[in-house]
């Protein structure tokens, strides 16, 4: 509960011009292919990454969107 009340109050503060330091104010939402709950968000590059839903749904990034990725081989 607590990380979804931060993540909220990060939103907002993007949202409103209040960056925190090191946080790019390019930043925008991107949507998720599922309303599952995520986990850790690992990002190797600007246009790679992965998280996982706690019910064992892996989601890559790929600079545009997130995809439900078969394994994180993709």
């Amino acid at each position: 509960m607590k990380r979804i009340l931060f993540t909220v109050f990060l939103l907002f503060q993007i949202a409103a011009g209040h960056t925190a330091e090191g946080v790019s104010p390019d930043w925008h939402l991107v949507p998720s292919p599922t309303r599952q709950n995520l986990g850790r968000l690992d990002m190797i590059s600007a246009n790679k990454g992965w998280t996982f839903s706690y019910d064992g749904i892996i989601l890559q990034y790929n600079g545009d969107t997130w995809q439900i990725a078969d394994s994180l081989k993709n």
